[in-house]
């Protein structure tokens, strides 16, 4: 197997590890739904699922800069033309959001008015997320079908 079919295959892993973390986030909303209809906030709990995303980001976001799969993908693909720095920095802020939403839901008195304040907060941050993970699987998915 030559280096660029194993990097493909690097990055159909990369796909799927994109689809568990779309996965975390339905069960994520799906359980928050729940709680809504029956009236039942749960701040600090939801602070932990949030907790978990966060983890499993950094350690998603963490592995995809140490892999350097963008840089490799400028360097071997330089048809495809796109800022690999500018994801290194949304990375950054994305954890960094995650982390102030999930304290803001651990505080003895949560700091959102009500229930639907906590959840336009997680869905801004859901809108942020989705354009990142989208701009990255639109990359990979130009070298996987190059």
């Amino acid at each position: 197997m030559n280096q660029l079919t194993a990097f493909r295959k690097e990055l159909e892993s990369l796909l799927n590890e994109h689809n568990a973390i779309l996965d975390k986030i339905e069960e994520i909303i799906n359980w928050w739904a729940q709680l809504e209809e029956k009236g039942l906030p749960k701040y600090g709990e939801m602070g932990m699922h949030i907790h978990e995303l966060r983890d499993m980001l950094a350690t998603h976001y963490e592995e995809e800069e140490e892999k350097g799969y963008f840089v490799q993908i400028k360097e071997n693909y330089p048809e495809i033309d796109f800022k690999d720095q500018d994801f290194v920095k949304e990375h950054s802020h994305l954890l960094m959001q995650l982390n102030i939403f999930a304290e803001k839901l651990s505080l003895p008195e949560p700091a959102f008015k009500n229930w639907n304040e906590a959840m336009e907060e997680f869905e801004a941050f859901l809108k942020q997320f989705n354009n990142h993970e989208r701009a990255e699987t639109r990359i990979i998915n130009k070298v996987l079908q190059a």
